[in-house]
């Protein structure tokens, strides 16, 4: 994730979950997180995006939940309902996120969706299912690209 003056903001979510933060000359600036199921701690975050002025969201992944934080780090606040968010993008002024829910012991699949998310409320504002994705991204006509690391891609239009 790219932010203002060249900043980096990546995530190291299979070793110890936790965001780094870079200079454009690649110096390290901060590193936040760890893991655990607190406010700021972290079980596979996944994806991260910015709301262009104050804002990073972080896709806690395993934690089934969406956490907020300002661009040091400070924890802001999370949403749970949300599913299991992986991939997140922000784009003219909705927040957008591939989750899923882990199948029931019933025996049922695995089910996924691309959410339409109001950015400073966390709700939900439209949604279509999908196949379970690992990355998500938004051309600047508003076309939305969701694949899997090993399967697919799928192409949407724009929910508007």
């Amino acid at each position: 994730l790219f932010l203002p003056a060249g900043r980096l903001f990546l995530t190291d979510g299979y070793g110890k979950m936790r965001v780094l933060e870079y200079t454009k000359a690649g110096e390290r600036v901060r590193v936040w997180g760890g893991r655990g199921e607190g406010q700021g701690q972290f079980r596979v975050p996944h994806g991260l995006a910015y709301d262009g002025a104050s804002v990073v969201f972080v896709a806690d992944r395993d934690n089934g939940r969406l956490q907020r934080v300002d661009r040091t780090g400070r924890y802001l606040g999370e949403w749970t309902d949300l599913g299991r968010v992986g991939a997140i993008a922000y784009d003219k002024g909705a927040l957008w996120a591939v989750t899923s829910v882990r199948p029931s012991e019933s025996g049922a699949t695995a089910t996924a969706w691309v959410l339409k998310v109001d950015p400073s409320t966390g709700k939900i504002l439209g949604k279509t299912e999908t196949t379970n994705a690992d990355f998500l991204d938004i051309a600047p006509n508003g076309d939305m690209v969701v694949g899997a690391a090993r399967t697919s891609l799928t192409l949407y239009r724009p929910m508007r």
